[in-house]
């Protein structure tokens, strides 16, 4: 939905289907990062982290984080702690509904 959305708006979009090819846009010139909170499970936010982390050091690559809407929990904190270290994270609460004009 939201490449599709990206498309229409004309601001080229590549979807990808894991952090390594992720790492591979970002390190190509990628402008931004969105991603499921589910993508990061296990090392793949760590994965995501030293990619950032090897950007100049001028960059504040930008991560839009698509997280579960809701009230906190013991698990949504827990995620919280862990994408920290990403940096310029801005989290947008599922489902997303686009507005059309």
């Amino acid at each position: 939905m939201i490449a599709d959305l990206l498309d229409r708006l004309g601001r080229p979009c590549h979807v990808v289907s894991s952090v390594s090819e992720l790492s591979e846009n970002i390190n190509k010139g990628a402008g931004a990062a969105i991603i499921s909170e589910e993508a990061l499970l296990g090392r793949a936010i760590l994965d995501l982290e030293r990619v950032l982390k090897e950007q100049p050091s001028w960059s504040d690559f930008p991560v839009i984080l698509l997280v579960a809407g809701g009230r906190v929990t013991a698990e949504s904190e827990r995620l919280r702690q862990l994408r920290r270290p990403l940096g310029n994270v801005v989290l947008l609460e599922r489902p997303l509904r686009p507005r059309r004009r």
